[in-house]
């Protein structure tokens, strides 16, 4: 849906030192998060939204967009979520893409 709506790349920006496809990225994120299927779901309504409002919107990477949709809707939907920190390099979430300054700005 990501690489449908935004025409994103299917690698990472160079600058994040991973070569992880975005298919393999969102796997990989649902499976260690273990996140209720609802999060996953309301991760998809704000791109979405995004999508309408700015039509002609295009995703430099489809990681970004996962990452900063996802971890919003955890936010709102888990009383107990994960914090900042374990979604940014220090954490196998992320896959070691995002300093946690980077999170802390998503």
């Amino acid at each position: 849906i990501i690489n449908h709506l935004f025409t994103c790349p299917e690698y990472p920006p160079s600058s994040s030192n991973s070569q992880v496809k975005l298919p393999h990225f969102i796997a990989y994120a649902l499976h260690q998060t273990k996140l209720h299927s609802s999060v996953t779901f309301a991760a998809l309504i704000p791109l979405q939204q995004l999508k309408v409002c700015f039509p002609t919107a295009q995703g430099s990477s489809g990681h970004h967009l996962f990452v900063s949709a996802f971890m919003l809707a955890s936010k709102v939907i888990c009383d107990d979520t994960y914090s900042n920190k374990s979604w940014s390099i220090q954490s196998i979430i992320a896959q070691g893409m995002f300093q946690l300054q980077e999170i802390n700005q998503i």
